[in-house]
């Protein structure tokens, strides 16, 4: 792999979870940028693996922790990136019983919609529209 150069920025707590074929390259370019990286993967021991990869040279072993739950690696970080395969992967990881067993319940700040957005003028449900007109799908809908 040839050595990326980056700009001087300052330095974050990050957690990353999900260290798949995305995820781990994600995680480790963070890492050499200067970032404190704290990653959690559903196998541990891919987490634990990427940490003896990636914390070899200079201060990057201060910098790089695994984590044993999604909660633990979130704890205090300033920036939480997810990077997982599908929708339920992503429930799993965020709503899994691993998260939600120790996080205490608190007031939500803001609420989630399903309502549907009102159709656009001059497009009705048979006209065709390429896939990038297209709403996102909603979760839990």
């Amino acid at each position: 792999m040839t050595s990326k150069t980056y700009e001087p920025v300052t330095p974050h707590k990050v957690a990353f979870l999900g260290l798949g074929v995305m995820g781990a390259p994600m995680a480790r370019h963070l890492l050499a940028a200067g970032h404190q990286v704290t990653v959690y993967n559903r196998t541990p021991s891919k987490a634990q693996d990427w940490v003896k990869q990636n914390a070899k040279e200079g201060d990057r072993a201060a910098r790089a922790k695994s984590a044993a739950t999604p909660r633990e690696a979130a704890k205090d970080a300033q920036i939480v990136f997810c990077c997982v395969g599908n929708d339920a992967d992503l429930r799993s990881v965020v709503l899994g019983a691993a998260f939600l067993s120790t996080t205490p319940p608190r007031r939500p700040t803001s609420r989630a919609s399903c309502t549907r957005p009102p159709p656009r003028p001059g497009w009705s449900s048979s006209t065709p529209r390429s896939r990038a007109d297209r709403p996102a799908p909603r979760m839990g809908c």
